[in-house]
């Protein structure tokens, strides 16, 4: 079976000599969660298996997708964003704040355009601060209404970047 540790002693191998500068934009911590969650699922899930053993395989491009973002860089991201789903699908496991982002973009949007429109339709177009607040107060809300779902979410289920 695999060992987690050994895993990300070996990606912190793979990012040695890498500046602190360079590092600041790429993923590091999350990768090294999702392996953790990875092994900890490796022996029930069959796709947390192969993904956890293809992980080894994506460290001699982590180096040059952080020195010089391209293909390497696209292919590290894809592997990233195909272990993030499969953990969200298949076990649960969000990221942090995953709701409370989610309901507070939406909610903003939503009331912008729905504020913007009542406005319109009232003949009241120049009251651009009045549809700037509804915004501001559903954005708040809408974040409020996702960290209470995001609490109760993470009692029962792990997050992937804590």
């Amino acid at each position: 079976m695999h060992n987690p540790q050994e895993i990300i002693d070996d990606l912190n191998r793979s990012i040695e000599g890498v500046s602190e500068k360079d590092l600041r934009f790429f993923p590091n911590e999350v990768l090294k969660t999702q392996i953790e969650e990875m092994s900890s699922h490796a022996d029930k899930c069959d796709i947390c298996n192969r993904k956890l053993s293809g992980t080894k395989e994506i460290f001699p491009m982590i180096k040059a997708a952080i020195a010089q973002p391209g293909h390497e860089r696209k292919e590290v991201d894809r592997y990233l964003n195909s272990v993030s789903d499969h953990l969200k699908t298949e076990h649960g496991v969000r990221s942090a704040h995953h709701y409370a982002s989610k309901f507070a973009m939406w909610s903003m949007i939503g009331s912008i355009v729905v504020a913007s429109l009542v406005l319109f339709l009232m003949g009241v177009e120049k009251m651009l601060f009045l549809v700037v607040s509804i915004g501001v107060i559903a954005f708040v809300l809408g974040y409020v209404a996702g960290d209470l779902k995001d609490r109760r979410h993470e009692k029962d289920n792990p997050t992937v970047d804590k």
